[in-house]
């Protein structure tokens, strides 16, 4: 499990260096209760993601699936559910720029779990919601440049220096490591016994858009 966790981290960090990254503006660093985020905004994360999908993916066991993009409601989730991925997503966002490794992976699984809590989903369907909690995380921890096609689709994405993303403080980064530790603590409690513990619960040791010039943020809630 460890070396999953770091593998997930590694590429998120990676991620922030290396993928262009988009910007929400306007956030604040609270990670934001379900209820407010609206049904619009998780419209918008939907389309984004389901536009800039890959055509096929290696599922968990090596296994290559293809997306069919003529069969939209096949791979999307429900709007609830792509919800809880959302929030899960800014909150890995938070603990990203607060350089939390272990609650970004621990965060990640809680959400994950969640999701697949709620109903029994096809391997298109776990791939969307990871492409989702992916974006979302890069929407809200860093700023790029996106040119987009006419049907929505990212044409170039270009790194710039984000003056709208706060930075951590010291505060914050304490909050998120008792609220996902809490989180850990209810999910471990609730799981029957003899499953195993969710990661986290033994920490280790110490887009906005281009399209023809013009800018557009990602929705805030």
């Amino acid at each position: 499990m460890t070396g999953v966790r770091e593998t997930m981290w590694s590429v998120f960090r990676a991620g922030f260096t290396l993928v262009a990254v988009m910007t929400v503006v306007g956030l604040s660093t609270s990670v934001p209760a379900r209820a407010q985020i609206s049904d619009q905004s998780v419209n918008w994360y939907i389309q984004f993601v389901w536009n800039n999908l890959g055509a096929q993916f290696s599922d968990r066991d090596g296994t290559v699936v293809r997306i069919d993009k003529t069969k939209k409601d096949e791979v999307i989730v429900p709007v609830d559910v792509a919800r809880g991925v959302i929030v899960g997503g800014w909150r890995g966002a938070r603990t990203r720029i607060c350089d939390l490794p272990d609650e970004f992976a621990a965060n990640f699984d809680l959400t994950r779990a969640n999701a697949n809590s709620q109903g029994k989903w096809s391997a298109q369907q776990r791939h969307f919601m990871k492409a989702l909690f992916q974006r979302v995380v890069q929407l809200n921890s860093g700023k790029t440049k996106v040119v987009v096609s006419e049907d929505g689709k990212v044409v170039k994405e270009e790194v710039i220096k984000s003056k709208v993303i706060k930075e951590c403080t010291d505060e914050e980064r304490e909050s998120l490591r008792k609220e996902v530790k809490a989180m850990v603590t209810k999910a471990n409690a609730a799981k029957p016994k003899g499953k195993a513990a969710v990661a986290g619960s033994k920490p280790a040791a110490p887009k906005p858009a281009e399209s023809k010039g013009t800018e557009t943020a990602a929705p805030a809630n």
